[in-house]
């Protein structure tokens, strides 16, 4: 069960495939918790002898330019792709290992040799010279008494165990120098790092699990960037005038797997309101971008959506908002709703969600007026450009207009200069 490799004994079921380095009569093995070990021989002979030992244990094959443990081996199977004849393998570890033959004979023969081991896969009868990997679901669904010939699997922690003759007893397969395990189940009565109170840490968890799970806080996946624009404008979501057509939407978003496994990524969604307009499938990359070209007249939400995990999602989103617009200018006639449309025509106007406003104007024997939707409060101050208060000379009154962009009757509260003044530069200050 054990080979001496740079000084120490390591379970040959924990090395996961070996490679011969030629340059310098070395060997490099693999191991399965992703570490390697590089031994070094004093002659090319030594070092193909050494691998040999390993090839005629009936454990490896050679795929490509390495060999490969078939006991770590979840899958095989063979296809044709043109001129190529392929043997498809999974690991244990998720790892994809691809052996290319350029006739079905020599492509057969290595799959044979992997299907009809006594090792690969948990399958196959024990013989005299050789075992089976036995897999359950947990550690302590194992055999009462255990086969010194057979590998055991416990599927709930991945590890693999031996059973020692001498100690009565399951031995997990380290090699010597794998990661140490936990010797009893813990139940955390405290929250700390990704662990909630309640935590159940299993026996022979591993030790390096066990550290992440309290060293270390979960991180979701998210969106961790998201732009809303006009189409082929750099002008941001957000307020809108009334009557305006909005002519299409750019999306754009950067995502984040966080700490989870980025498989666990499903899809970015682009919604328009409550129409989801556009589903991306999650690939290697973490930028994702969609164009919206319909049109957008009313309040309307636009969102970005990343899914993972099944169900769980994480959300960016920017709202259009649509108002009636505020107006700055000046007039030498008392404005009613019959000549205020001339006023609109010519004023200043202002598109921002309150009722404050700095404007400077130069008077011809004429008078300031500004104009906001009623809806607004009333103002509590006008100043001049000195910060003289001027309120008191002002003339509020409700007018009923026809707004200039989609003829919507609205009310609106108009302030006018009870006085005409004449000169240049004059600033107000409404608040």
């Amino acid at each position: 069960m054990f080979k001496s490799i740079d000084g120490r004994e390591h379970g040959i079921f924990y090395i996961s495939s070996i490679k011969k380095d030629a340059t310098n009569n070395s060997l490099i093995f693999y191991l399965m918790n992703g570490g390697n070990i590089k031994e070094q021989y004093g002659s090319a002979d030594e070092m193909d002898n050494t691998f040999q030992e390993f090839m005629d244990k009936g454990l490896f094959v050679e795929v490509e330019d390495r060999v490969f443990n078939i006991i770590h081996f979840s899958t095989v199977d063979k296809a044709d792709m043109g001129s190529d004849y392929l043997v498809h393998i999974v690991v244990r570890t998720g790892e994809t290992i691809i052996a290319k033959f350029d006739n079905d004979v020599d492509r057969d023969a290595l799959y044979d040799s992997i299907v009809n081991s006594n090792w690969g896969g948990g399958g196959g009868a024990p013989t005299s010279s050789g075992g089976k990997l036995i897999q359950k679901p947990t550690f302590d669904d194992f055999p009462s008494t255990g086969d010194t010939k057979n590998c055991y699997v416990a599927k709930d922690t991945d590890k693999l165990y031996y059973w020692d003759a001498t100690t009565k007893e399951y031995v997990e397969i380290s090699g010597g120098s794998g990661d140490a395990v936990l010797t009893e189940q813990i139940i955390s009565n405290v929250t700390v790092g990704a662990a909630n109170a309640g935590s159940v840490f299993k026996k022979d968890m591993s030790f390096t699990d066990f550290a992440k799970k309290i060293l270390t806080k979960d991180v979701a996946p998210s969106i961790t960037a998201a732009t809303f624009k006009d189409k082929g404008t750099n002008n941001a979501v957000g307020i809108r005038e009334k009557g305006v057509t909005v002519s299409g939407v750019d999306f754009a978003v950067t995502i984040s797997a966080g700490t989870m496994d980025r498989s666990k990524l499903k899809e970015v969604n682009f919604y328009v309101g409550s129409t989801k307009v556009k589903t991306i499938a999650v690939n290697t990359n973490n930028n994702y971008s969609f164009s919206y070209t319909g049109n957008i007249t009313n309040n309307t939400t636009v969102k970005a959506e990343l899914v993972y995990d099944g169900t769980k999602t994480s959300t960016k989103s920017a709202t259009y908002e649509f108002i009636y617009a505020r107006f700055f200018g000046k007039t030498n006639v008392d404005l009613d709703s019959f000549n205020i449309s001339t006023f609109l025509a010519s004023a200043t106007k202002i598109v921002v969600k309150s009722n404050g406003y700095t404007g400077t104007i130069d008077l011809n024997d004429e008078r300031f007026v500004y104009a906001y939707p009623a809806s607004y409060a009333d103002l509590k101050s006008i100043k001049d450009g000195n910060g003289f208060e001027q309120i008191d000379g002002y003339t509020p009154q409700i007018i009923t207009i026809s707004y200039p962009t989609n003829s919507d009757s609205v009310q609106y509260k108009v302030y006018t200069l009870d006085d005409p003044a004449t000169g240049t530069g004059f600033k107000q200050i409404y608040s």
